[in-house]
């Protein structure tokens, strides 16, 4: 999992997964989902408690494919392939949303899709992954009322599994103090 600042994401990863002793793709994605699994073991209850509700909102799968992975070299790679970058890709999303979960910096935390389909109560605060470029990704966080106050998370770099889920909740408690760090009710 790579969450600090701008995420990139290619085809080489496949080959370092399958070369780390996974036989397929799918050995691969639950030698994925198991590591994610052990890291989420390890998130520590966050603060500032904020409440309220939080929608998290990850692109379509379509626009992860478009946009998040790249080709390096010549030829047609198989879509089983580009499909199981996107699988990998959508993992590590979503495991990051679980992370904030943990972390109960809210009542609830909804994902989303699509920003046009919010859920029928309007939520407090958006955590939004965007694409800022060809195979790079940002997380921000903002006010569901102040949209242009976006803010960037990141995690540490250097840090990996439970460390850098938590680092990653670390920088969005900080942000969430910038933001009032409270709930308009």
């Amino acid at each position: 999992m790579n969450f600090s600042g701008a995420t990139k994401y290619t085809l080489l990863v496949v080959f370092v997964l399958l070369l780390q002793g996974c036989a397929n793709y799918e050995e691969a994605l639950n030698a994925q989902k198991l590591n994610l699994s052990e890291s989420l073991a390890g998130v520590t209850k966050n603060t500032p408690y904020v409440g309220g509700k939080a929608l998290a909102f990850i692109p379509p799968r379509h626009v992860i494919k478009e946009n998040g992975v790249v080709v390096i070299g010549r030829g047609q790679v198989p879509d089983k392939t580009i499909n199981y970058v996107v699988d990998s890709m959508e993992n590590d999303f979503f495991g990051l949303v679980e992370a904030v979960k943990k972390a109960e910096f809210f009542d609830s935390v909804v994902i989303s899709r699509s920003l046009s389909e919010v859920p029928s109560e309007r939520p407090d605060y958006v955590i939004s992954l965007e694409t800022t470029g060809s195979n790079q990704w940002q997380w921000y966080i903002y006010r569901a009322d102040n949209v242009s106050n976006k803010i960037p998370l990141v995690a540490e770099g250097t840090k990996k599994g439970a460390a850098k889920l938590n680092s990653f909740n670390d920088s969005l408690s900080r942000a969430l103090m910038s933001l009032g760090g409270n709930v308009v009710k």
